[in-house]
């Protein structure tokens, strides 16, 4: 079902940027929602959630650092830098800051709501359930509780998440809900999808391979950006003895070819855009650091042809001619077969 007039968009975590704060994301989605004339939501619990995220983030890297500071000898002149682990309630302030900033409204929660979820998580009712033995369920009777507070207000209301239980127990609470799992099944609810005419994704993957070309050539890297997580099997197929600890930094260095699937392009938008999977083939340079046997430390640069697997999304003007694109996730590197 298509969803008619003003809607209230709910965000839940797990929605956005793979659950985590990203503001760039956040900006690029409200942004689109205000021209349609709906409005964003996010509810507070989703908030500390955030933060919550973002400083074990900082903690963990931290704590790695912290070791390296012990493993690698003072003397050998390598400045390493730990990270203040900041503080929760700093970073909620931050949060709701930008959120004010882009116009984004905070669902706060009424004192019987919140101790209705809190209920809900102990008696196990409602969104109570145990997740490897500990009663969960709190934050997601909140968001629940956000969206349905959303249904005095607006035409429909959509909320977004990951989560299929909560998703299923929002559209049984009310028909004027509807749950979108992920920006692909977003987007129909608010918007006109028309088919990826072939000749459309040709020019969107020519667009796409000179762009891309362009930006290596000047420096800054469109589709890997610092530190990239590869598992030992990969590592093995790409010919690397790395031990598992080790960190790894990649490069693109040349884009060979580049392809579209499962393109959605939303004409009824201003401008209209299309989004998609997109599959690169590259050569990357992949640099690794690792302590020699006698404390030295050591990096070694490799060279070798990867697939890259990210989500695209490309701006199209009147004439649906692209003229601009944005990385939606980070990419994913895979060893070619060889």
């Amino acid at each position: 079902m298509e969803v008619v007039g003003e809607a209230a968009v709910v965000i839940d975590t797990n929605f956005l940027a793979k659950g985590l704060f990203q503001r760039k994301a956040l900006k690029w989605f409200a942004d689109r929602m205000t021209k349609r004339g709906h409005w964003l939501v996010v509810p507070e619990v989703v908030v500390w959630e955030w933060a919550e995220q973002a400083r074990e983030t900082v903690r963990a890297v931290a704590a790695e650092m912290e070791d390296a500071t012990r493993r690698v000898e003072s003397s050998l002149g390598v400045d390493l830098v730990v990270p203040e682990v900041p503080d929760i309630d700093t970073l909620i302030e931050r949060i709701t800051k930008v959120l004010a900033e882009l116009g984004v409204e905070i669902a706060v929660p009424e004192a019987e709501e919140a101790m209705s979820a809190v209920k809900q998580q102990v008696l196990q009712r409602g969104t109570g359930s145990k997740k490897a033995g500990v009663k969960t369920g709190t934050a997601d009777a909140l968001v629940l509780s956000a969206a349905k507070a959303q249904l005095g207000n607006a035409d429909a209301v959509v909320l977004c998440t990951a989560d299929k239980a909560l998703g299923d127990r929002a559209m049984a609470a009310s028909e004027q809900i509807q749950v979108a799992n992920s920006k692909k099944t977003f987007w129909p609810l608010l918007a006109k999808v028309s088919p990826a005419v072939a000749d459309l994704v040709k020019r969107m993957e020519s667009f796409l391979m000179e762009s891309s070309m362009e930006m290596v050539a000047a420096g800054p890297d469109p589709f890997i950006v610092g530190p990239v997580d590869m598992d030992l099997e990969v590592e093995e197929q790409l010919g690397l003895n790395l031990d598992a600890s080790v960190q790894l930094d990649a490069s693109i260095e040349q884009v060979m070819a580049m392809s579209l699937h499962d393109v959605d392009v939303i004409t009824d938008d201003e401008p209209p855009f299309a989004q998609g999977e997109a599959r690169v083939r590259c050569l990357v340079m992949i640099a690794s650091w690792y302590t020699d046997a006698d404390g030295t430390l050591t990096d070694e640069w490799t060279s070798t042809e990867v697939n890259l697997h990210t989500y695209v999304t490309v701006d199209l003007d009147a004439n649906h001619v692209p003229v601009d694109f944005e990385v939606d996730a980070p990419a994913q590197l895979v060893a070619v077969d060889k």
